[in-house]
């Protein structure tokens, strides 16, 4: 992903440059050198000039043998942004090693029924995208088999969370991802949304998720995909 460097605000483009040098200090001369020939965002004329506002908006805070630092104010939002980004990449770490353990149960376990059902709904590469999918994506509003019917939003690339309504009663699966309405739904068969949905309420009650597979598989021909 290609990332713009803020040339147009000064305070933004001083995080941004600490941001890339994870520097407590440095002295002006290094801090000239880098910004021209290791980063390559200024010329030498226009470092200077940079190096020079930066001090004079109270940015950039000069002591000791023409060392400079951030200022309180700035060094305190990079901190923020430090731990904020620590957090992210904890998060996805955990992410990727139960996503891991999802796909080994899932791959191992060839008696369970649920396994069985879904795995006819899945194309090769849906359940490794699936488990990567975050349970805190999933927002259930109703999962009840006795009215026949699941209802979710599912947040995912887009602005708006994508929608999934399933009715057994009605014979209807709705879902709007770009990928199902493309490449799935013609041939009835399951997203990394819906497969990781069903994943989902497999963790919280697996018979009755077993039950909405077992409904679809068993008259898919009657039932309508659509978005």
């Amino acid at each position: 992903m290609k990332i713009s460097v803020p040339r147009k605000n000064l305070k933004e483009m001083t995080l941004y440059i600490w941001k890339i040098l994870e520097y407590s200090q440095i002295s002006k001369k290094e801090l000239l050198y880098k910004l021209t020939f290791d980063l390559s965002l200024f010329t030498p004329d226009e470092a200077l000039k940079y190096i020079k506002e930066a001090q004079e908006n109270n940015l950039l805070v000069g002591y000791d043998d023409n060392l400079l630092k951030l200022s309180p104010e700035l060094e305190k939002t990079l901190k923020n942004w430090q731990k904020k980004r620590k957090d992210e990449i904890l998060n996805k770490i955990k992410l990727s090693k139960n996503a891991e353990k999802i796909k080994t149960k899932f791959q191992r376990d060839k008696t369970s029924t649920f396994n069985i059902l879904l795995k006819a709904f899945l194309d090769k590469g849906t359940l490794n995208r699936a488990v990567n999918v975050s349970d805190d994506s999933i927002i259930l509003s109703l999962f009840d088999l006795n009215k026949g019917k699941i209802d979710a939003q599912i947040i995912g690339s887009r602005k708006n969370p994508y929608i999934v309504e399933i009715d057994i009663k009605n014979l209807s699966l709705k879902h709007d991802c770009q990928d199902f309405i493309t490449k799935r739904l013609d041939n009835k068969k399951f997203c990394k949304h819906l497969a990781k949905l069903f994943l989902f309420l497999k963790e919280k009650d697996e018979n009755s998720a077993k039950r909405f597979l077992e409904a679809i598989s068993e008259n898919i021909e009657k039932w309508e995909f659509h978005n």
